[in-house]
């Protein structure tokens, strides 16, 4: 899960590296650009499904020991039939592109770490490696040979 500074960094819950710019390395900065990138593109799609099924818009009401499996029901059936309206032709109700700056994106590398600080550092490395940033701060991706 991707989120920001303002919760710890686990395993399985990722941050942003914190800092200024100028005390981050390449391989930070490529890092925050492509997690920040996700994130917005993530969001915005969630926007678009919130805006097509009013009942993921706040709490849904459930209670109970099993209501988050119920969420993950609901969320995974609006996408369904998301999917299918969009088969079909059915507009958006907020139909706004969800294009990210296009750079190519090779597979990421499956990790297995223990802590989120080096799952963290390894995902970084592997931007570094496949991602430059431009003087303007836009991602350009290596072309492998």
């Amino acid at each position: 899960m991707a989120a920001d500074n303002g919760v710890p960094l686990l395993r399985n819950m990722l941050v942003p590296y914190p800092g200024e710019l100028s005390t981050q390395t390449a391989a930070m900065r490529v890092f925050n650009k492509l997690f920040s990138s996700a994130r917005t593109f993530s969001e915005q799609a969630w926007g678009i499904l919130v805006n097509r099924f009013r009942i993921l818009y706040g709490t849904m009401g459930f209670k109970g020991p099993n209501f988050a499996a119920r969420v993950y029901k609901v969320v995974r059936c609006t996408m369904l039939l998301h999917n299918i309206l969009r088969y079909l032709g059915e507009p958006d109700v907020d139909d706004r592109s969800l294009s990210l700056e296009s750079a190519p994106v090779p597979d990421a590398p499956q990790l297995g770490f223990p802590s989120g600080v080096a799952e963290r550092d390894a995902l970084a490395a592997w931007a570094a490696e496949h991602y430059t940033l431009t003087a303007t701060g836009a991602l350009r991706g290596r072309i492998q040979v």
